[in-house]
């Protein structure tokens, strides 16, 4: 696992959640949501933003200005997969109770319905309109390793995606778990039934 460059006190920290003392696996996923779109660039309460403001406003050099932009994006980037990072390190915790905070665990297929349908056709269709490409192309590369890694690239592309990550979901899971039914043939026994002929 990845997660060793913070502590889990500053992962409480950094998704908000140091002040309670229990939390649910949705109450963690809804924080990191919150997090994640606050380091949208359109986002006017992003520290970040605000600091970038600052920054142009004190200088008029058109060069500086792109160079700003640059460093502004990709300081979001930065934001953005720490909090990610925070929220994995988080979820992973085998631990229920650090300093008196307590995660409740739930198991793997109630965290995958937390997403609501409305939720998951919203996913669908962002990511037909803004990406281009199926959802289900976009969560298996969420999971990717090397997909993450590009991700923290300074590509124009990669910036695209992590703008739409952080408005829809994150590296959260969003679709939700297909149920399948398991047909057999026969008796519950296994055994075929017989027809009689008449």
């Amino acid at each position: 696992n990845n997660n060793n460059n913070i502590t889990i006190y500053q992962a409480f920290d950094m998704l908000q959640l140091s002040h309670k003392k229990s939390f649910t696996q949705k109450e963690l996923r809804d924080a990191y949501f919150t997090a994640a779109k606050l380091c949208h660039p359109d986002s006017s309460s992003s520290s970040i933003k605000q600091q970038h403001t600052r920054n142009k406003n004190n200088n008029d050099d058109d060069d500086d200005d792109d160079e700003g932009e640059e460093n502004y994006k990709r300081n979001l980037a930065i934001k953005f997969h720490a909090i990610t990072e925070a929220y994995e390190l988080l979820q992973d915790q085998n631990d229920s109770n650090h300093d008196g905070v307590k995660i409740n665990h739930e198991n793997e297929n109630e965290c995958y319905s937390y997403t609501s349908k409305t939720e998951e056709q919203h996913f669908r269709e962002a990511c037909r309109e803004y990406l281009g490409v199926d959802a289900e192309i976009v969560e298996e590369s969420k999971r990717c390793p090397l997909f993450r890694e590009w991700l923290k690239g300074r590509t124009v592309d990669a910036f695209h995606w992590n703008n739409f990550l952080m408005l829809h979901g994150g590296l959260a899971p969003m679709l939700r778990k297909k149920k399948t039914m398991k047909l057999t043939q026969g008796d519950d026994d296994g055994k075929k039934r017989r027809r009689r002929k008449r």
